[in-house]
């Protein structure tokens, strides 16, 4: 006659009573019951540093700047905190870092509120914002080529500010800022904390944008190092999104029997398939 297992909650101490003979039964399922919440989450210090955005109207020095972020590649999200400061002023004051180790609780980087982890922002200095996610973006807006770049997130006339976020991640992300003060230069402390999941190693995702600018649809051939090559189909005026576990992709794209063109694209550069003039044929560039 089989066994029968029998379990016996107690609310307020939560133990599961098991019949002595399934010991080994027990312990697997107390690592079941316990698994999840056994994944290691850790904050780890990104980057804490201090740009200088000079007045619009100075005859010398930038009036934008930036810096680019390398998120660890098992980040489940991060907190950035911006404070805007005159130039000459000290940031100083305890780090995002310790404030953060302090509270206790790691995942307050994704489920709780940390602007109150922001500086009193006491003289109103401001800064407009932004945040980027491929490379093109952020050389557009240094470039003040206004109009051709596209932030993930931008805040306008923001002054000292904390948040956390799950989005705007990847590879290379670029927190950005520009100074519209007619007079007075100011100096941004810029300070991430990621929190990473030990779990997640080895599962980066990495993204791809593809939007197809021609008049037609259009066929082409994407592979990666770990996949064969796949025919995929994009109509006019679309724009694809993909995903992949490497940092770069090989497409193809052939315009007939003799004309064709293959590239190696990297992740979180957005790319266009256009009909090349010169050359006759389908073309692909960024953008």
């Amino acid at each position: 006659m089989a066994s029968k297992l029998s379990l016996r909650y107690l609310p307020s101490h939560s133990i599961v009573y098991l019949p002595p003979h399934f010991t080994a039964m027990k312990h697997l399922l107390l690592l079941l019951l316990c698994g999840s919440t056994a994944i290691a989450q850790t904050l780890v210090p990104v980057t804490d540093e201090i740009l200088t955005v000079n007045s619009s109207t100075a005859m010398v020095g930038i009036t934008r700047n930036s810096t680019e972020v390398r998120l660890p590649t098992n980040s489940k999200s991060y907190v950035y905190r911006i404070t805007v400061i005159p130039k000459g002023r000290s940031a100083g004051g305890t780090s995002l870092f310790d404030l953060l180790k302090m509270s206790g609780d790691p995942t307050l980087a994704v489920t709780g509120s940390v602007a109150k982890f922001a500086v009193s922002n006491g003289d109103n200095s401001a800064v407009d914002a932004f945040i980027f996610t491929n490379s093109d973006d952020n050389a557009s807006f240094m470039s003040k080529r206004d109009g051709d770049w596209t932030p993930c997130r931008q805040m306008l006339n923001r002054g000292n500010c904390c948040f956390s976020t799950t989005s705007c991640m990847g590879q290379h992300v670029f927190f950005a800022f520009r100074n519209n003060n007619v007079m007075q230069g100011l100096n941004v402390r810029v300070e991430i904390v990621a929190l990473t999941d030990d779990a997640s190693v080895g599962e980066q995702k990495y993204s791809y944008t593809i939007t197809n600018a021609t008049d037609r649809e259009i066929k082409y051939q994407i592979k990666d190092n770990s996949t064969d090559w796949r025919e995929m189909r994009l109509s006019n005026g679309y724009t694809q999104n993909m995903t992949g576990t490497s940092p770069y992709m090989y497409i193809t794209i052939q315009t007939d029997a003799f004309k064709k063109v293959s590239y190696r694209i990297e992740s979180g550069v957005r790319h266009k398939i256009i009909w090349n003039q010169l050359a006759a044929k389908w073309d692909l560039v960024r953008y």
